[in-house]
């Protein structure tokens, strides 16, 4: 399911890191991960990471299997 989540979105959507480490490791600036987290925010009305969390899985988003190992 995506949503209307583009593809970068949808890579940073459940990663639990900061904007720094989420922008190393796609090869983006901390400001484009920044960018798409606030489009992330205004597209689920989040006003927290916690809270798009919690709505992405109401949404029917599943947590990545590496979240679910922790």
């Amino acid at each position: 399911i995506s949503l209307g989540l583009v593809g970068s979105e949808m890579c940073i959507r459940d990663s639990g890191k900061s904007n720094h480490d989420i922008a190393k490791e796609l090869g983006k600036s901390p400001g484009t991960i920044k960018k798409h987290l606030s489009s992330m925010f205004n597209k689920f009305g989040a006003t927290s990471r916690l809270d798009l969390a919690l709505k992405a899985i109401d949404a029917g988003f599943q947590p990545p299997a590496s979240a679910a190992a922790q």
